[in-house]
């Protein structure tokens, strides 16, 4: 009993030396490594469609190069769509300039007076004020945004190389980690890749379906209070909802703006924000935990404190990452034996 007590506490000790390892590896190499792990579960989400091709006679290469052709073109096409329209957005605001920045402050601050008893000293130097933060603001985001941009062309180069070649000799990559996890202890190396495959093709098409939902939720809102480019604003908002708890307050802050800055009066923008509060309680506590929740069965706690070291570690794509790389490890400590007290203490099960 001592002597089993003793090999437990010895693999947790390595387990947890290999965590802190892994941890500076993607400290320090986080920019390598991240585009490859994202590579990796986007090559196990295209794996059902690639396996079909190959079914009915493509050459495994080929077959995986269409499955990554496909899935770049549909992404390139909501790039357009996005980028077409926040450019339309842009110009119709003429945000740069200042000129509808200072009369929608003016607006706002005679209508704060009327509505309260606040004398607001010194109206226009304030006005002015704060119109030359708004447009020294937006500069320093154009140039980040202008970064961001070359950074995320980078990564939208090298992903689906990487992905390809992944699809391509995924039989060696399934015999590496069978032979790995074996010399370990465990004899689940195949049932650990088809099972993590399950839980990425649940998760991403849970959250296609939850975007879906919640897009026309939002659209169906913004619609009827006829705020300008209301189904760009929807389809943005939505597609924050991948980072888990802050990219819906993320989302909801753009079109409040919008309606603060095109709308008549500033209670269109109490409005939207309450359709965006009502729609986010449906997201929140219906349409996630029942269509996504399921699929990767983490406790919330894990899920926040996973965000805040792997956005740390990784930036934004730290953060989209997170949650399957989290379910993963998981997986991978349920078929170790020794470990798997460890992930029933990452799983979402209520004391009892």
């Amino acid at each position: 009993m001592n002597m089993r007590k003793k090999e437990q506490l010895d693999k947790i000790f390595k387990l947890s030396i290999l965590a802190a390892l892994l941890v500076l590896l993607l400290y320090y190499g986080g920019s390598i490594i991240f585009p490859l792990v994202f590579a990796f579960f986007i090559s196990l989400a295209l794996l059902t469609p690639a396996r079909w091709l190959e079914k009915i006679g493509v050459p495994r290469n080929v077959s995986s190069l269409l499955v990554v052709l496909l899935a770049n073109a549909a992404v390139f096409a909501l790039m357009i769509f996005v980028s077409f329209e926040g450019y339309q957005l842009v110009e119709t605001l003429n945000l740069g300039s200042g000129q509808k920045v200072v009369p929608i402050l003016e607006e706002f601050g005679g209508w704060l007076e009327n509505k309260s008893t606040i004398d607001i000293p010194d109206k226009e130097k304030a006005i002015n004020s704060t119109t030359q933060k708004v447009i020294s603001v937006s500069g320093t985001v154009l140039q980040r945004g202008a970064s961001m941009l070359q950074s995320t062309l980078v990564f939208m180069s090298l992903v689906p190389i990487y992905t390809f070649f992944m699809l391509s000799y995924r039989g060696r990559w399934k015999k590496f980690l069978n032979d790995f996890l074996s010399k370990r202890g465990s004899k689940a190396g195949m049932e650990i890749f088809e099972k993590t495959g399950e839980m990425i093709k649940s998760y991403l098409g849970g959250l296609v379906l939850v975007i879906a939902a919640v897009t026309v939720l939002y659209g169906v809102g913004l619609h009827l209070l006829e705020v300008p480019f209301a189904t760009f604003l929807a389809l943005v908002t939505a597609i924050l909802i991948v980072i888990p708890y802050v990219g819906a307050v993320i989302g909801a802050v753009l079109p409040v703006v919008i309606a603060l800055i095109t709308m008549d009066s500033p209670l269109y923008a109490l409005a939207v924000l309450g359709v965006y509060i009502a729609v986010q309680v449906i997201e929140g506590y219906l349409l996630t935990p029942y269509i996504v929740g399921r699929s990767v069965d983490l406790n919330p706690l894990v899920i926040i404190i996973g965000m805040i070291v792997f956005g740390a570690l990784g930036g934004l794509l730290g953060l989209l990452l997170a949650v399957p790389i989290i379910a993963t490890v998981k997986i991978i400590l349920s078929s170790m034996g020794d470990t798997e007290p460890i992930a029933e203490l990452l799983e979402q099960k209520s004391d009892k």
